[in-house]
This record gives structure tokens, C-alpha cells and sequence, in this order.
């Protein structure tokens, strides 16, 4: 149970439902930013265009996602993208990778360039002009600046999800670390 109550499609405002139709997405942590309608209708809205860009193929958004929710130890980001990324074409050793923080150099260079930049940027904050460099080069700016944002969004949802303490439902799938 999250630290704060949950908000259900029932008992929202009107207010907070005009924030979320027509989607009626209440999963996790938006039933507890839904709270603050404002930042719950910023976060959605964020989200849906974050998945909606085509300037990163989806395949390696999703390893930034799932590189970020390990980084960050979040297990319902983890849980809420990990059937997700296969499905959009993640490679399996990939998201082993991540998930055991197992060597890239098996991988693809473009799976181990997202997973490196994304680590990069969250342990220290910063990236390097070499690493900045080769994302640029191999991605574009409009790539880098998706995959960037795509961290910083997903870093944003992971302090959500670690402080309210949302936990993914018990669907019976393995977890990113035990509880």
C-alpha cells in the first residue's frame, strides 16, 4: 500500500477526472499524484509524449527505462516495463544485463550505448564529453534529447514510486529484487 491514500476513477474530482479522460489511467503512481490533479495531468501528459516520439527507437527507450528503474531500485518501474520491452523488441540479454548489472560488451552497440549513457548520467550526474559524443553522433540530437529526457522522466517516477512506496500488483511475474 503507498504512503499516501490511492485515488480511484470513483472518487475522483471532476477536476481530476478531466486530467486523466479519456485515458481513465490509474495505475500506480498516478493514483497517488492524481492527489494534485495538476502534477498527476503533467506527469500523464508527459509520459504519452515520451512514448509517443519516434526520434529513439522504442526498443532502446525501453532499455533506458528499465536501466533507469535498476539504477534506481524501483520495482514498479521495472515490473511495469520489463513485459513491455520485450514487446517492442528488446533482446533479452539486454534486459538480463540490466537486471544483473552483467557486462555490456556482449551486447549491441547501440543497447550498450543507451545502457552506459543512462548509467553514466545517473551515477554522476553528468555524462562525459566522449560518452555525450558518441550518443550524439549515433542518435542525433533529437535522439539524445529524447533518451535524456526519457531518463529524467523515468528518474522523476522512480523518487514517486520509492517514496510513496507504490509496489507493483502481485501478478505472479519474478521481481527486480526481493521484497
Amino acid at each position: 500500500m503507498a504512503r499516501l491514500p490511492d485515488v480511484t476513477w470513483d472518487n475522483l474530482t471532476l477536476e481530476q477526472q478531466q486530467a486523466l479522460w479519456p485515458s481513465r489511467r490509474m495505475v500506480g503512481p498516478y493514483r497517488v499524484l492524481m492527489n494534485i490533479p495538476r502534477i498527476g495531468e503533467a506527469h500523464f501528459r508527459l509520459s504519452q509524449t515520451l512514448r509517443e516520439s519516434q526520434n529513439l527507437p522504442a526498443e532502446l527507450r525501453k532499455l533506458a527505462i528499465l536501466a533507469t528503474a535498476r539504477e534506481q531500485n524501483c520495482q514498479f518501474v521495472w515490473s511495469s516495463h520489463e513485459v513491455s520491452a520485450h514487446n517492442a523488441g528488446a533482446r533479452p540479454e539486454a534486459v538480463d544485463a540490466i537486471r544483473s548489472g552483467l557486462s555490456l560488451a556482449t551486447l549491441f552497440d547501440d543497447e550498450a550505448l543507451v545502457i552506459s549513457y543512462t548509467q553514466e548520467l545517473i551515477r554522476s550526474k553528468r555524462v562525459t564529453d566522449t560518452t555525450f559524443q558518441t550518443a550524439l553522433s549515433r542518435f542525433g540530437e533529437l535522439g539524445l534529447l529524447e533518451l535524456t529526457s526519457t531518463v529524467g522522466y523515468y528518474l522523476m517516477m522512480c523518487a514517486v514510486n520509492n517514496a510513496f512506496e507504490v509496489r507493483p500488483e502481485d501478478d505472479g511475474l519474478p521481481r527486480l529484487l526481493p521484497e
